[in-house]
């Protein structure tokens, strides 16, 4: 989302809510944030090795920077993420809605003058707005749009 402006509103509004899920997240789907986690450490040292390598002049920071989004968008269309997303919507639903519609949102905000994402968008707003959320709805988002 780099090339257009997430206003500080919607920024503050993503991490009180990200705090939230994760927080209710951790407390009931223990199971499936532990192997979240061994997953994200593996990311961690992969991207501390990146870091080193661009802090020692061995790779540029454009290869740096397109590796640590390489590997962010692959950890968070792993497994072990769609498992502990589908944990949290049956047991902390209000939350992850919250997050996914402000996603959503700020997609939109990226995408304002592309018409055919934007009404893609729209769609999963809609999805995303009731009382009962599909996890292959959210693995649709996902793949098409982190």
């Amino acid at each position: 989302m780099s090339d257009k402006i997430i206003p500080e509103k919607n920024l503050k509004n993503i991490l009180d809510s990200t705090i939230k899920y994760v927080m209710c997240g951790v407390q009931k789907c223990e199971k499936e944030y532990i192997e979240l986690n061994k997953i994200q450490i593996k990311k961690d040292n992969k991207i501390a090795n990146l870091t080193n390598k661009f802090q020692n002049g061995k790779i540029t920071k454009e290869k740096y920077e397109l590796q640590v989004t390489k590997l962010t968008k692959e950890f968070q269309k792993t497994k072990e993420n769609f498992k502990f997303i589908e944990c949290s919507l049956n047991n902390c639903f209000e939350f992850i809605k919250k997050l996914l519609l402000i996603m959503v949102k700020n997609f939109m905000i990226k995408y304002k003058d592309d018409k055919e994402k934007l009404n893609k968008l729209k769609v999963y707003y809609k999805l995303f707005n009731k009382t009962k959320i599909n996890i292959k709805d959210v693995r649709q988002f996902y793949n098409e749009f982190i």
